[in-house]
């Protein structure tokens, strides 16, 4: 029979009658003693547990804070992300423009603009302009030169990997306009 079950009893039969006071007065030491260390155990045990909770507690905050912190981070990782595909987006948008620019300019020279004169008998004449090849490149180089070094600043922003797709998009445009 346990401990326990033996103090039960003898309570019992004390409250009965069964047992005389004097009995119980001799065990009641070593029932106390033994109840004392019981409660010291549970005691001891409830610590630990609420250690251990509080441990618990603690972990659980420094893995909130560190998921936090990564929160944050991809959410300025995409921020920097969305305003590098913007620029990328901007200057897609312009690169197409001035593609479509170059290519006007380009029929024109190849279509040796047509300009309208009158002979000496006042008829209208048609002739073609004095091509000058000069004159021809920096039409070219005006029109293309607003891309100049204001791309350069904005393209420093973008990631290796983003200044590859933006030129892999720029050649994939250059060669869509060849055809």
């Amino acid at each position: 029979m346990s401990k326990q079950e033996e103090i039960k009893q003898a309570l019992a039969a004390l409250k009965l009658g069964h047992w005389h006071k004097a009995d119980f007065d001799a065990k009641a030491p070593e029932y106390i003693a033994y109840l004392l260390a019981c409660v010291e155990g549970l005691e001891a045990s409830k610590e630990i547990e609420i250690e251990n909770h509080a441990q618990s507690c603690f972990d659980y905050q420094d893995q909130i804070q560190v998921l936090k912190d990564e929160r944050d981070r991809l959410r300025k990782e995409l921020e920097e992300k969305d305003a590098a595909l913007a620029v990328w987006a901007r200057k897609e948008i312009e690169w197409h423009e001035n593609v479509e620019g170059l290519r006007d300019l380009l029929h024109k020279i190849s279509d040796a603009e047509w300009e309208e004169s009158m002979d000496s008998h006042f008829n209208d004449v048609f002739t073609t302009r004095t091509i000058n090849p000069a004159q021809i490149a920096n039409e070219a180089l005006d029109f293309v030169g607003q891309e100049g070094e204001g791309n350069q600043e904005e393209m420093r922003h973008l990631t290796p990997e983003e200044s590859e797709a933006y030129e892999r998009s720029l050649d994939k445009l250059f060669n869509q306009s060849d055809k």
